[in-house]
């Protein structure tokens, strides 16, 4: 996770499907289909992402999990997806 709160506006299907991990980990919002964007969806799934107390409790601080080895972190996350699928 790179600490910035986000939110997911995939075209592609290999997106939409960690779009939709997103939410799971309780770090952004449904994502929203590229095809299906509208300036009021986008600007309300904005707003949601900073206000919801969930999403900005659950997003990590700089100097948190993100400190180490990037690859041995990318590595563990992985392993966590794989063993939730």
């Amino acid at each position: 996770m790179a600490c910035i709160l986000q939110m997911a506006c995939p075209f592609y299907k290999e997106q939409l499907m960690w779009g939709n991990h997103l939410p799971y980990l309780g770090v952004a919002p449904v994502p929203i289909p590229y095809n299906d964007l509208t300036v009021d969806g986008l600007v309300g799934a904005v707003r949601h992402t900073n206000t919801n107390p969930e999403i900005v409790d659950n997003t990590p601080s700089p100097g948190g999990e993100t400190q180490g080895n990037g690859a041995e972190n990318a590595v563990t996350v992985l392993e966590h997806i794989h063993r939730e699928a």
